[in-house]
């Protein structure tokens, strides 16, 4: 006997132009996690303290999370740095053509030298380093130093062997780079519509502007390599020792500054930087603070400005109170600004410097300057960290107080392969 029920079956059925909140908020942890996590590359640990990368990882995870542009601004110094390291190392045989050709020289090769993938070992030889020690991390410079002069005893190593010490190949940057690209897309798409966009999506879209970017400049750069390549044989000691590699090794180098909480300079062990040892018993320590110092002003300020002026597209969104709005603004504004009036403050109190030496003849009267800069900027990173933290902490909030606009999809969206 038929159904007599009045069932309607359809050929095809589009998706329904609406999400709930949940959508909303799977989507851009999914998101944001993506892209945090596979973005941070740090450098290779300490020889036998294996163990600190987890905790390492974490630190810089969290500083992915509330400050991703800054990781970027890592991402561009360190690129530009070994930019200029492969033009003066392409080829380091032809230092030495008695020797077979060797794998060209290539950026791969140059991330992986400023990342501390090659070490100096003593086992087997006489040890002459200080403190009994058989493994020392050679830095970008080092490197240089030996490929000039002695590069056979640089391992020699393909781009291709070298990515497969990496935790992640093509295929899973790309993966990572397409559901990035995918939120870009859709939040344009969503205010080209004059669709809602909550403000978490806001911070979301921030993140994933930052990993395409930093996957753009980090592309080559091995992820999570655990053990470095091992410089050995009997050479090693008359070229390290014969080369002053190691200038400074008991006063400098042997220290334990290693901890990327204290944020000591890793980056600033980049190469041609002559007043630095060549060689570190510890690893080459993840830090953008002498690292950023490498780039001009101008660019340490755009991170920032770019960041905040993400926030304060939501300049004219309504807020449940106008409180709220009022500090989400400051905020956007703060976050914004504050490298620039930082960098400006410091550039007047330089100036005020020279300006009193020049008039007395010394600046011991410009102390009190130099105190009333730092305290000013104390407060302006009070300020900038409760900026940061507000900005987080409002996303969420505002997850539960949404127009019906930001429950609307774009029709094209939803064949769109993605993540959510």
């Amino acid at each position: 006997m038929a159904n007599t029920t009045n069932t309607q079956f359809h050929s095809w059925k589009p998706e329904p132009l609406v999400r709930g909140t949940f959508s909303i908020l799977s989507s851009c942890l999914i998101t944001m996690t993506l892209c945090v996590w596979t973005a941070v590359h740090l450098n290779l640990p300490t020889h036998k303290k294996e163990s600190e990368q987890t905790w390492r990882k974490i630190k810089w995870l969290i500083t992915a999370l509330l400050a991703p542009e800054m990781v970027a601004l890592i991402a561009y110094s360190n690129h530009r740095s070994n930019t200029y390291y492969r033009s003066d190392h392409d080829d380091p045989e032809e230092a030495n053509l008695n020797h077979p050709p060797r794998y060209p020289w290539t950026l791969t090769h140059s991330f992986y030298a400023v990342m501390g993938g090659f070490a100096l070992d003593t086992r087997g030889i006489p040890n002459f380093l200080p403190g009994n020690r058989q493994r020392v991390v050679v830095k970008g410079e080092g490197v240089h130093y030996l490929a000039s002069r002695m590069p056979h005893l640089i391992p020699d190593m393909s781009k291709a062997s070298i990515k497969d010490k990496s935790k992640a190949n093509s295929l899973t940057k790309t993966i990572v780079c397409i559901q990035a690209a995918w939120f870009c897309v859709q939040t344009f798409s969503r205010w080209s519509q004059r669709l809602s966009v909550s403000l978490l999506e806001l911070n979301t879209l921030a993140h994933a502007i930052c990993s395409l970017l930093i996957y753009f400049l980090w592309w080559d750069k091995p992820l999570d390599v655990e053990e470095p390549l091992l410089i050995q044989g009997e050479d090693i000691q008359g070229t390290v020792l014969g080369g002053k590699m190691i200038p400074k090794l008991h006063s400098i180098s042997m220290r334990s500054t290693y901890d990327a909480g204290n944020l000591p300079g890793s980056f600033s062990t980049i190469p041609f930087q002559g007043h630095q040892s060549m060689i570190t018993n510890s690893n080459l320590n993840d830090s953008f603070v002498i690292e950023c110092g490498t780039c001009p002003a101008e660019v340490n300020s755009l991170p920032g400005m770019f960041y905040g002026g993400i926030h304060l597209t939501a300049w004219t969104r309504t807020f449940r109170t106008d409180t709220q709005s009022l500090l989400w603004k400051l905020s956007g504004i703060g976050i914004a600004s504050t490298g620039l009036i930082l960098h400006l403050c410091w550039a007047v109190h330089l100036g005020f410097q020279d300006m009193r030496t020049r008039l007395r003849g010394s600046d011991e009267s410009s102390d009190a300057v130099g105190y009333i800069f730092v305290f000013f900027a104390i407060l302006l990173s009070l300020f900038y960290l409760f900026c940061r933290t507000y900005i987080i902490v409002a996303s969420f909030m505002d997850i539960t107080h949404l127009p019906d606009s930001a429950f609307e999809v774009p029709r094209w969206s939803q064949y769109f392969p993605h993540v959510g």
